[in-house]
């Protein structure tokens, strides 16, 4: 993957925004290449951008993996629930993933619609 202009940059984060805007159960989130790279973020200060990156993406293909290995189908999406919040990573078109923070009481239907329809605008924005 090229690295992603700068004007792609930016409509992607406004895209994180509106998304916390949208669904105040969304704290954060950002948006990562397959390779572990950071592509955009609205992560808290707190959180290095190159780990999350990183880990989301080893997460996702361990997680396709095991669903391959499993015969489970194809991946749609990893949730990782924890006391204070989810930790959703769904991959948006073939070189992006979209990964989101929630609270712990977030309704995940909600989530879901909101991600699928955060996918499908990051896939044409990265092309």
């Amino acid at each position: 993957m090229q690295p992603t202009p700068q004007g792609s940059v930016d409509q992607l984060v406004e895209l994180l925004r509106e998304m916390q805007a949208n669904n105040a159960e969304i704290t954060a989130g950002s948006i990562v290449s397959v390779q572990g790279l950071p592509i955009a973020s609205q992560l808290p200060r707190t959180s290095n951008e190159g780990i999350v990156s990183a880990m989301a993406a080893a997460l996702l293909s361990v997680s396709m993996r095991a669903c391959e290995e499993l015969q489970r189908g194809t991946m749609r999406r990893l949730i990782v629930e924890g006391d204070a919040g989810v930790f959703v990573c769904q991959y948006a078109g073939e070189h992006a993933i979209l990964t989101i923070l929630a609270t712990a009481e977030a309704k995940m239907g909600m989530l879901h619609l909101d991600m699928a329809k955060a996918c499908k605008n990051i896939e044409k924005i990265l092309g």
